[in-house]
């Protein structure tokens, strides 16, 4: 198509109504436009250097893309030019005081720092704490409602507050029977208060950890009496020493071996390597030695006389065809390997102790080394062991 010239259309002149006047002023004011063909031969670009081109698309506004129901379907957002809808958004902050907040409804006006209806107390909102005399919900701190009270109570377990609860809190929100108040309870094996973990000692006892521990090596007389068979040897009687400490509940239960020889084994060989200046001691913390090396010089500082169970059982024997070294004594004095029980075998036997009050007896049982070997018996007794952590 070419273009249009305005000079070769002929001129009419046409009488027009006044009416006509004003719609031909607007049309003869309006800029001509050229149509010029693309590379296409179709009409779809502008020359420029004719006029201004045509407006272009009205501006685009990007809404806003809504929200999406449960279903998936698009809640689209309309936006007025004149009136804005606003939704108001309710925010729950966390206390500043760093106490959990109160599940309670707290009464209206709780938090307005004056005493009304329901409310027991109420220092305003900057002032109410769950820490605090006046907790968040407007009631007083007791003890029982599960808020310690800083400053006021050391703990608060609500309904679970309990006088009989180791390591719990009692009823009167004090901690109860805990390590370090010096008070030996529940699983603790000592408690010298604040001198726990310090190496501190009397002259009879060893040192207490800081978590109520003896800091030794637990050494007992078994509760129970085997005949030389039960035994099943020297290295099979470490098995009857653990299922003792795994009864009793001891926490170190698997590492339990018997003061037993044979000529298979013997407590100088099967023994875990000694650690220097690592004590032995009964169950109630009474020093046996201080190390495995003065048990084998001078042998027990006191006899090896309370079992796992804690119960106290003086002079009586115990199988362990053993010397003061930790060697087998002679191999013909171990029930024959700890398998036969013939009063034709014999064996050795120590003495579980004797009691320090009687001097003379003590001072024997100490010079001749009683503890390992006292005298010898027929393989038809049933006596106990001794047993060593490791």
């Amino acid at each position: 198509m070419g273009v249009i010239n305005r000079a070769q259309v002929p001129v009419v002149s046409v009488p027009m109504s006044p009416r006509i006047v004003p719609v031909l002023l607007v049309l003869t004011s309006c800029p001509a436009y050229a149509v010029v063909p693309d590379d296409e031969g179709d009409t779809s670009t502008t020359d420029d250097s004719i006029g201004p081109g045509p407006p272009g698309p009205p501006p685009t506004t990007t809404a806003d893309p809504g929200t999406t129901d449960q279903t998936g379907s698009t809640t689209e957002q309309t936006t007025s030019s004149t009136t804005t809808t606003a939704t108001a958004t309710t925010t729950t902050a966390a206390d500043t005081t760093g106490d959990t907040l109160d599940t309670t409804a707290a009464p209206p006006g709780c938090g307005d720092g004056e005493v009304n209806g329901a409310e027991e107390c109420d220092e305003g909102h900057a002032l109410n704490a769950n820490s605090g005399k006046c907790t968040l919900d407007c009631k007083n701190n007791v003890c029982g409602d599960g808020h310690v009270e800083v400053g006021v109570e050391i703990c608060d377990a609500g309904i679970d507050n309990s006088d009989f609860i180791y390591g719990g809190c009692d009823t009167q929100c004090t901690l109860t029977n805990f390590c370090g108040d010096g008070q030996v309870n529940g699983p603790e094996e000592c408690d010298r208060g604040k001198n726990n973990g310090t190496g501190e000692k009397d002259s009879d006892m060893v040192p207490c950890t800081a978590s109520c521990t003896h800091d030794s090596l637990l050494v007992f007389l078994s509760s129970v009496t085997y005949t030389a068979v039960e035994l099943g040897g020297a290295y099979e009687a470490n098995d009857r020493c653990g299922e003792l400490a795994f009864a009793a509940m001891l926490p170190n239960h698997q590492n339990f071996k018997a003061w037993l020889s044979d000529k298979f084994s013997d407590p100088l060989e099967s023994f875990d390597p000694p650690v220097p200046g690592l004590a032995y001691a009964l169950k109630n913390g009474l020093r046996v030695a201080d190390d495995r090396a003065q048990l084998l010089a001078t042998g027990p500082l006191t006899g090896i006389a309370i079992t796992e169970t804690g119960a106290t059982i003086y002079e009586d024997f115990v199988w362990t065809a053993t010397g003061p070294d930790g060697q087998l004594l002679d191999d013909a004095l171990d029930c024959d390997d700890w398998g036969s029980n013939s009063p034709l075998f014999k064996a050795r036997v120590g003495l579980s102790g004797v009691d320090k009050a009687d001097v003379v007896a003590w001072n024997q049982f100490k010079a001749q080394q009683q503890w390992t070997t006292a005298a010898t018996f027929g393989c038809n007794n049933k006596y106990r062991i001794y047993c060593f952590e490791q």
